[in-house]
């Protein structure tokens, strides 16, 4: 009985290793910037079963991920492989307003390198990391000035800034305070603002505390009550 076993479970393997590579195939490869070499002698011939390669050149600015001219295209239980046959192909040259130590180096998409902008420039992200992408690199390799906002900008009337810095990076928050009896339009003493691309946002405002409760004078004039005709007499609204 255990010898029986064994060759029950040894053509069990074997089937199924058999059903897998003569069921399972693989349709004709199509794929961006790249092609197979003679694919239209070799098109008639598919779908074609797991195991077989062939292989493939990619256009210009692209390459296989091996990073060679040319690579092969191989049929798996999973499909083509590689999934992605072609991608793109970067070469640093240089990076605007900064330096790094790899210059002419050429990458693959995916693949990242680290800049150093001057001082007061940066990245367009703000980081120091550039990608190979599909669409070159990413973000561009120039280092842009990088925006900032002086407390000297804007003056708070009847207000301060609450921290001693005189100038904020592109979406740096700080807070304001208003002079005692004012507060800001939202009825704080004081308030965040953020620097924005187009300056402080909000804008800074402190307003006249009115409170409740006060009494508030006004003066009428009354000329339609007799003897009182173009004589200002007190009007008292309590809130």
């Amino acid at each position: 009985p255990f010898l029986e076993l064994h060759v029950v479970l040894f053509f069990w393997l074997f089937y199924l290793i058999f059903f897998l590579f003569q069921v399972k195939s693989c349709e004709f490869p199509q794929f961006k910037y790249g092609c197979l070499y003679y694919e239209e002698i070799l098109r008639p011939n598919f779908p074609v079963s797991i195991g077989n390669k062939y292989s493939y050149k990619c256009d210009n600015g692209f390459s296989p991920p091996s990073g060679l001219f040319w690579d092969y295209l191989r049929c798996t239980v999973q499909g083509w492989e590689p999934e992605v046959p072609c991608v793109r192909k970067c070469v640093f040259h240089y990076v605007e307003n900064g330096e790094s130590a790899y210059w002419e180096k050429i990458y693959v998409q995916g693949q990242s390198l680290k800049v150093q902008c001057y001082n007061g420039y940066s990245l367009q992200n703000g980081q120091d990391t550039m990608t190979c992408t599909e669409n070159g690199w990413s973000p561009p390799p120039k280092c842009i000035r990088i925006k900032t906002c002086s407390v000297s900008d804007i003056e708070i009337e009847n207000g301060f800034f609450s921290e001693s810095f005189r100038t904020y990076a592109l979406n740096r928050e700080t807070s304001y305070r208003c002079k005692q009896g004012y507060v800001t339009n939202t009825g704080e003493t004081s308030r965040s603002i953020t620097c924005l691309q187009n300056g402080w946002s909000p804008q800074p405002s402190c307003i006249r505390h009115l409170g409740i409760g006060g009494i508030f004078f006004f003066f009428i004039q009354y000329n339609k009550y007799p003897g009182i005709t173009g004589m200002n007499k007190p009007f008292f609204i309590q809130v």
